[in-house]
């Protein structure tokens, strides 16, 4: 996950706003919550596909206005095109060395506008465009760089997070780009290797019509436009936070083994900012179960964490958010991770279908 770490960083080149707000979270007063007490609007739904088309392990979610897009970049190295009530529209499978095919589907971005998909292939270092929902290919760009993510800011750039791992001696973080894939400005960020390695689709969420991006450790969430990041909330996570020390690190794997001989906060994910609520989601030590939620008023400077969200009339948990649809949080609940004897009651129907099916439930958190 981490491939080398590196003792000196970018200087940071964020822009420092006086009214930036600062919370203080102890994660270990994270209360039990029921699903319907913190997400009202939640909704569960089966996923209906063709028994030819394979799901594959899915790692990111991304959404636009009319449709759901699921990335399995590893296994099946496929793209999955839903509608917004889990009905299958179209898949994206084209592995080779081709025009219009990849090798590593690593990272993709949706242009609403243009009613088209961008993936960033990993392993060609390019960019290949496709018309949607009809996938058929339009263009591909070559780029000399390694990115661990990208998005779209508007219709002229691209918030990009790039690590170029094949040179250890370059650092670069996290850049804005033009819609012709050239860098338009460097180093916005305060970011060493690992922190550019592990800044996964996860550490992007909303703001209305912005952009946030949440450092994986730090704790600070900034919104990004064309002219680079201005920090709008720090976290403090106060003893919990990850020491300073371990960055001096210079190798990965004596930097994870430090990271779980206690319970930090680590990967600060999805921070979605609407309705005068800022939420996120954080890891609380190295497990990925042992995820929280936060929820800031803004009115009331007032926050609450939550350490477990259950199912009504169950103890199975909500699973971990893959992505956001806007003002929500989607993720999917794998049919292997169904207990039958923890079924929640008003869900059964739904759960039994996954059960049948083999296809996960996808989950709207809202």
């Amino acid at each position: 996950m981490i491939f080398s770490l590196m003792i000196n960083g970018c200087q940071p080149k964020s822009e420092v706003d006086e009214n930036i707000i600062k919370i203080s979270v102890s994660p270990a007063s994270a209360d039990i919550i029921l699903i319907k007490d913190v997400f009202p609007d939640y909704r569960a739904l089966n996923i209906e596909m063709p028994d030819s088309v394979f799901f594959g392990n899915i790692e990111q979610i991304k959404s636009d206005n009319k449709r759901v897009y699921l990335l399995d970049p590893f296994q099946t190295k496929t793209l999955t095109i839903l509608d917004k009530e889990g009905k299958f529209i179209n898949q994206l499978k084209r592995v080779g060395k081709g025009p219009g095919e990849y090798s590593s589907p690593y990272a993709f971005a949706v242009d609403e506008v243009a009613d088209e998909l961008i993936i960033y292939d990993r392993g060609k270092l390019e960019f290949l465009t496709y018309k949607l929902p009809s996938l058929e290919f339009v263009k591909s760009k070559k780029v000399n760089a390694l990115l661990m993510n990208f998005e779209l800011l508007d219709k002229d750039h691209f918030l990009v997070t790039r690590d170029d791992s094949k040179n250890k001696s370059l650092l670069y973080g996290l850049e804005i780009w033009s819609r012709e894939y050239e860098v338009k400005k460097d180093q916005i960020s305060d970011m060493r290797n690992a922190v550019i390695e592990l800044s996964y689709h996860s550490t992007i969420g909303q703001s209305d019509n912005n952009i946030l991006y949440a450092h994986p450790f730090t704790g600070v969430i900034s919104t990004v436009n064309p002219s680079g990041l201005k920090q709008e909330f720090d976290l403090d996570f106060e003893e919990w936070e990850v020491p300073e020390d371990l960055y001096e690190m210079d190798e990965a794997t004596r930097f994870e083994e430090a990271l779980t001989r206690n319970k930090y906060v680590l990967w600060t994910r999805f921070p979605l900012k609407f309705n005068n609520k800022l939420t996120f989601w954080y890891m609380y030590g190295s497990d990925i179960d042992t995820y929280h939620l936060l929820v800031y008023d803004l009115n009331s400077s007032k926050y609450q964490s939550y350490s477990e969200i259950l199912f009504e009339d169950s103890s199975f948990k909500v699973p971990m958010p893959l992505g956001t649809d806007n003002d929500q949080y989607v993720s999917l609940v794998w049919p292997e991770n169904i207990d039958t004897e923890n079924i929640p009651e008003n869900m059964r129907t739904i759960f039994q279908n996954s059960l049948n099916s083999e296809l996960p439930i996808l989950l709207y958190l809202k």
